[in-house]
């Protein structure tokens, strides 16, 4: 039987945070690194707030940014942290990619420069209703008739199990084709919190191996012009040499995760009581 009202899944959680939900005063945005790195319960409790995590697998700034800012339609969180990922937040990259779970709301929340932005075409492409929902109908219908207990309004973090078992490549250093796009959407997120008095974080969570973050130039650049403050675990050896806090090369497993999570609780503590 088909549960109206019910969201499930990862359909569910997105038209969660997109159109729903409210009153979470810690909000964690990012890819993977974040969903599957923070612990809202272990924050939520450490820092005192009510937490959610916006993270996607895959996703970056264009995704986040359009999340945020339909967030800032209903309510305003008092902080938060956005894990970056280089890959998705600062490189070029195919940037349409990113729009694929924003479709279904588009026009709304202010989605139209968004696309603009990301390719000309495509607001020409939502002119067409099945193209919106192509990719998701066989999941929209599977998650709205699951028997699944999972709600999106606890579809909040993802821990990944199991231990890295085997060794990698040490990782090379590297320079990034910087997109500017990216960068003018962190902007955009950045003066959005300066704007509505919220207190921002970047971090960036550990990497197996990690030794360098030469390629976090461009953001170490932007937290100093723009004075966000820059949780920089990349390269913690306190993480970064130890295998059985690891999944796979660049996603802490359960174990990791919960420590992360309080290190990072830790460190916001601290610098909000100086």
């Amino acid at each position: 039987m088909i549960n109206d009202g019910v969201v499930k899944g990862d359909y569910g959680r997105n038209n969660f945070i997109m159109k729903d939900m409210t009153g979470k005063n810690l909000l964690i945005f990012g890819s993977s690194r974040a969903i599957h790195h923070y612990d809202p319960e272990i924050m939520g409790d450490a820092l005192d707030l009510t937490c959610y995590n916006c993270g996607e697998d895959g996703m970056g700034i264009i995704l986040s940014f359009c999340r945020f800012n339909a967030v800032l339609k209903r309510y305003t969180p008092k902080m938060i942290i956005y894990d970056i990922e280089v890959s998705y937040d600062l490189a070029k990259d195919d940037n349409a990619k990113y729009l694929g779970k924003l479709n279904m709301f588009y026009p709304d929340n202010e989605l139209e420069q968004v696309y603009n932005d990301v390719s000309a075409t495509e607001k020409y492409k939502m002119m067409s209703h099945l193209y919106r929902f192509n990719s998701q109908l066989a999941e929209i219908f599977i998650q709205r008739v699951s028997s699944s207990p999972e709600y999106a309004r606890d579809a909040t973090f993802y821990p990944l199990t199991g231990r890295l078992n085997y060794m990698p490549k040490l990782p090379r250093p590297y320079d990034i084709d910087v997109d500017s796009l990216k960068v003018k959407y962190l902007n955009l997120f950045i003066s959005k919190c300066k704007e509505h008095q919220i207190q921002l974080f970047f971090a960036v969570s550990p990497k197996f191996l990690m030794r360098q973050d030469r390629e976090l130039s461009i953001l170490k650049e932007i937290c100093f012009q723009r004075k966000i403050p820059l949780l920089n675990h990349y390269n913690d050896t306190t993480f970064t040499l130890h295998r059985e806090l690891f999944v796979d090369p660049v996603h802490l497993n359960l174990e990791g995760s919960k420590e992360y999570s309080k290190v990072i609780s830790s460190e916001i503590k601290n610098y909000i009581k100086r």
